[in-house]
């Protein structure tokens, strides 16, 4: 079949004429061997052109409350518009249910998302904003989207310090810190601060002996062992030769 083009509707029939309903039992029972009156005819009519015109003009229907939606598990789901502007897909069947006030989601959910991932009424109803900097970098508000720009931002400002001696806090709790100690004689116990406190827990703190001539031996700072950590410091000695020997570190924590 040829492709059909869409016809004009923007005149439709009997809008400027004569127009008298039925009643109900007469539009169930159809036309029989009669003469109808033209008005009714002109209502048919005009009822057909105000749906297909209806339909042209918003894609999806609106919802309204006399029409049966339809669900099945077979994968037969309504759409609607709803008077906010989203597009809604039927949870089950039902009629006279708004969709925009259907806040605890039992008839209705925001179609065109995954199954697996769809919006809550009451999300989308928030969700329409893209989050500040300051939102984005607090990594708690779930009424906000995040643009690649923001999710950028995230991890920065009081999220991180790309410092000699700073820190990366990542989404989820993990932060990364890391170092240059101020150099340290053999066999005592330095304490270094870290940048930022950990909140909760240190997991790992590791130390590498740096020398700034390639020709000094690598036993000038180590072996390097780490005596104790707190949530905002740590402390280590060397058993090497060097009487003021640095070592970078790194340190994993939450």
């Amino acid at each position: 079949m040829a492709e059909i083009n869409k016809p004009d509707y923007s005149v439709l029939w009997s809008s400027g004429g004569a127009i008298v309903a039925p009643s109900n039992v007469k539009v169930q029972t159809g036309w029989t061997a009669e003469v109808p009156p033209f008005q009714w005819e002109n209502w048919s009519q005009n009822r057909q052109d105000n749906a297909i015109a209806h339909i042209l003009q918003h894609g999806i229907a609106v919802w309204d409350a006399v029409t049966e939606y339809q669900w099945s598990s077979l994968g037969t789901k309504s759409l609607v518009m709803g008077s906010d502007g989203l597009i809604y897909r039927a949870k089950q069947v039902n009629i006279n249910q708004n969709p925009t006030t259907d806040v605890s989601d039992t008839y209705w959910e925001v179609a065109f998302a995954l199954s697996s991932d769809t919006y809550t009424k009451a999300q989308v109803d928030t969700k329409t904003t893209i989050a500040s900097t300051a939102q984005a970098q607090a990594l708690t508000s779930d009424v906000v989207f995040i643009s690649p720009l923001k999710l950028a931002q995230a991890f920065q400002g009081a999220n991180q310090s790309l410092a000699p001696s700073g820190f990366q806090k990542i989404p989820g709790g993990l932060i990364l810190q890391w170092g240059l100690t101020g150099g340290s004689a053999t066999n005592v116990v330095t304490a270094v601060s870290f940048p930022t406190t950990f909140p909760a827990a240190v997991y790992n703190v590791q130390l590498t002996y740096v020398d700034a001539s390639i020709n000094q031996p690598a036993s000038r700072g180590s072996p390097v062992q780490v005596a104790q950590t707190t949530l905002s410091n740590f402390s280590y000695s060397h058993s090497g030769s060097g009487v003021a020997a640095q070592h970078f570190w790194y340190a994993i924590g939450r």
